[in-house]
């Protein structure tokens, strides 16, 4: 049966239908990327309710392609990739944020696309950023994507881990799930299939100092919406799913660009370091009818307050110049 989020402030049945609808029909063209929407028979959330709130995939979900999956079940790896970006998208961007965020221009970088069109614009793409709390979702799409080649379902151990990692925030859920894939050397195995070419560990291979680009960022939630995707549609959706319903339900990162009162997929994190602040965002959202993928990272925030204001801030001049641009 298909669910809606819960998350994303209270909706009513029919709102919450509608959000069922835009991803159940997101069978859209990209032009310029090789990316597709999830396709018109796919649930946004795989499986059923727990008791506890936690999400289980059904026997053999992981393990076998969607119907509408394009992966063959041998495939290693993600033909999903930003092939090219947008110049005169890009520079709008930087433009834009430039009156949003004056003087943060040098701490942040942006990126966004439009999955109905595939119009794309990025600032600092490449730059890396300690990935903070939302290196959790990749430890959640490392997980399905080990199980998956395994030809195997998630154990409900690690689906009542995953489900307090992602909807709970829980740090050591996280660590727990770090080490059940690998650590260090499972992650970087995984992510080279999911075509993270950016996104490294640190040297004491510590979740902690994982750090990642704003393109890689873009790439991972193309891993978790695309039919191309090396992950199959079962677990793409049980990764939507728990996103939807997870931990970050103040809007104040990349959520806070979705058109009320839509729900979202997000991931976000803040932390001190060095007397400094970090703060991610990263989420698909839905903001005039169009679905967008957004990914901001930023550091040097003086205050926990100043760097989700600027993450904010950059996430709504990113949906706007690519919304704008569709109009």
């Amino acid at each position: 049966m298909k669910r809606a989020p819960a998350h994303a402030g209270g909706l009513r049945t029919s709102e919450r239908l509608a959000f069922v609808l835009v991803f159940s029909f997101m069978a859209a063209f990209v032009v310029g990327l090789t990316v597709l929407a999830a396709n018109s028979g796919a649930s946004p959330l795989v499986g059923h309710t727990t008791p506890s709130g936690s999400q289980t995939l059904p026997v053999g979900a992981i393990g076998q392609p969607g119907a509408g999956d394009k992966t063959d079940p041998s495939r290693t790896g993600s033909t999903v990739e930003i092939r090219s970006t947008s110049a005169t998208l890009s520079a709008r961007l930087a433009t834009s944020l430039r009156g949003a965020v004056p003087g943060y221009l040098s701490q942040l970088s942006v990126g966004v696309v439009d999955m109905t069109t595939g119009a794309t614009a990025t600032y600092h793409a490449s730059t890396h950023y300690v990935a903070a709390s939302i290196v959790k979702t990749d430890i959640l799409a490392v997980l399905l994507y080990q199980d998956q080649q395994a030809r195997k379902p998630v154990t409900a151990t690690d689906a009542g881990l995953a489900a307090e990692m992602i909807q709970d925030g829980s740090n050591a859920a996280a660590a727990r799930l770090w080490h059940a894939v690998g650590g260090r050397h499972g992650m970087a195995a995984a992510n080279k299939a999911l075509m993270l070419r950016q996104t490294v560990t640190g040297q004491a291979g510590s979740r902690a100092l994982t750090r990642t680009t704003v393109a890689d960022q873009l790439r991972l939630l193309m891993d978790l919406t695309a039919t191309n995707s090396a992950l199959h549609s079962a677990a793409r959706d049980y990764a939507l799913g728990l996103l939807a319903d997870g931990f970050a339900a103040a809007q104040w990162g990349v959520a806070a660009a979705a058109s009320p009162p839509t729900a979202y997929a997000v991931s976000d994190g803040v932390r001190p370091e060095r007397r400094l602040w970090l703060a991610d965002s990263i989420g698909v959202i839905q903001r005039h009818g169009q679905v967008l993928l957004i990914a901001v990272l930023s550091r040097g925030g003086a205050t926990e307050a100043q760097a989700a204001t600027a993450v904010r801030a950059a996430a709504m001049a990113a949906a706007t110049v690519i919304t704008t641009a569709a109009s």
